[in-house]
């Protein structure tokens, strides 16, 4: 029997990486992390007390993989699941696409008549951050539907 968990630790030491970092942030702007090694990578998300620790499998776990420059050995996800959040129909996620369609259009033929260059400015600024512009290619054909 073991006094602590340290002493089990130390009879697997020869078997299991002695060094751990535990990275917390989701947002991973320039970071580069260089090794040695290919680590294994564990995320974990935890959704009914900490809904933030989200991570979404398309996008924020392919942002914290890519960190890694030289590769990774494995990834492991480790999360629960809240069936209480809403789930919406493909009807419902189709009349919002096409919200955000038409309120981008609108703000492009704003954008297209806009008098100065400061105006023009403007509307090119609302619309890079409506959602709608992230659905779209550099020909600004829509890629998602």
């Amino acid at each position: 029997m073991y006094n602590t968990v340290f002493e089990k630790l130390d009879l697997w030491k020869d078997k299991i990486p002695i060094k751990h970092n535990f990275f917390t942030s989701r947002f991973y702007n320039a970071l580069d992390i260089e090794l040695d090694i290919k680590p294994t990578v564990i995320m974990i998300t935890e959704v009914y007390f900490s809904e933030y620790s989200m991570i979404d499998p398309n996008t924020d776990a392919i942002q914290a993989i890519g960190r890694f420059r030289n590769g990774i050995e494995q990834v492991c996800h480790i999360f629960n699941t809240n069936t209480n959040f809403p789930v919406r129909t493909m009807e419902e996620i189709d009349g919002d696409i096409a919200s955000c369609e038409d309120v981008y259009k609108k703000l492009k033929t704003l954008y297209d008549c806009a008098a100065t260059e400061g105006a023009r400015d403007s509307f090119r600024a609302a619309l890079e951050i409506v959602p709608y512009n992230k659905m779209l290619d550099k020909e600004e054909k829509i890629t998602l539907r």
